[in-house]
């Protein structure tokens, strides 16, 4: 692990500068395209970011209104906004990483504007959830509507507000874990057994995946984020958060030590 390291960070050196000797040699009319190009992958992602913050306050809105539906369809709504954020901090990056390979920065500065964007995502998500929801309880704020007169909330559609909060906490936590169990068993396995078994070029070309320390340590800081923002309406949420740190843990070694290259 410490070769492979100390291999990684030659690249890294080497591959920064060969960008700087590239940058030099650039003329003013391909500096213009390039900073073009930048500004116009910028505009991009933070159209996928901005796309992922209407799609989880349209959830939360959605769920709120209709939470009372039976059985699995009504499980399915509950679920809707944990649902969506979850696969916006899975796609969003993704989308974001192919970004970055257009826009030629130099390795550090990918990562550095990777993890900007990953924390924006994951951080005001979280925002734009427990706005959602206060709007909802609150009546948008509005003592003076006809729900929220007597107790300054919706108190016929939440008796227990607290509660609600901490309901959707907790589901974020679940999902979480649910989805990264999910993707060791049914993509980071597979994955590997076909690079590792078929000599096609597609399974050389696509190669085993790398560990990426920073979007997994943001993946805790999110993760505690979660039970900051919860432990409050849900006092079990820090016990239950170890126990899947603790799973998670386990599920990262595995891929580290099998799965990746």
């Amino acid at each position: 692990l410490k070769q492979k390291n100390i291999y990684y960070r030659l690249q890294v050196d080497l591959e920064e500068e060969r960008i700087k000797r590239q940058a030099a040699s650039l003329t003013l009319w391909r500096k213009v395209a390039l900073y073009s190009l930048r500004i116009l992958m910028f505009v991009v992602a933070l159209g996928l970011i901005g796309a992922a913050f209407f799609g989880i306050f349209k959830a939360t809105d959605f769920s709120q209104k209709h939470m009372e539906q039976p059985g699995f369809l009504g499980l399915f709504i509950e679920f809707l906004p944990s649902i969506v954020i979850t696969t916006g901090n899975f796609l969003v990056p993704l989308l974001c990483d192919q970004i970055a390979l257009i826009e030629k920065y130099s390795p550090s500065i990918t990562v550095v504007m990777a993890l900007l964007r990953a924390v924006v995502l994951r951080l005001v998500s979280l925002g734009i959830l427990l706005f959602t929801l206060w709007s909802q309880i609150t009546c948008s704020g509005n003592a003076e509507a006809s729900a929220c007169q007597q107790c300054r909330y919706d108190h016929e559609k939440y008796p227990c507000w607290e509660t609600r909060v901490g309901q959707e906490m907790y589901k974020l936590m679940l999902f979480d874990l649910l989805v990264n169990i999910a993707l060791l068993v049914l993509v980071e396995f597979p994955r590997r057994i076909v690079v590792d078994n078929w000599s096609c070029k597609l399974s050389q070309l696509v190669g085993r995946q790398e560990f990426v320390v920073p979007s997994n340590v943001l993946g805790l800081v999110y993760g505690q984020t979660v039970v900051w923002a919860g432990a409050l309406f849900c006092p079990l949420l820090p016990l239950m958060n170890t126990i899947k740190f603790v799973i998670l843990f386990y599920c990262k070694k595995i891929t580290l030590f099998h799965n990746c290259r």
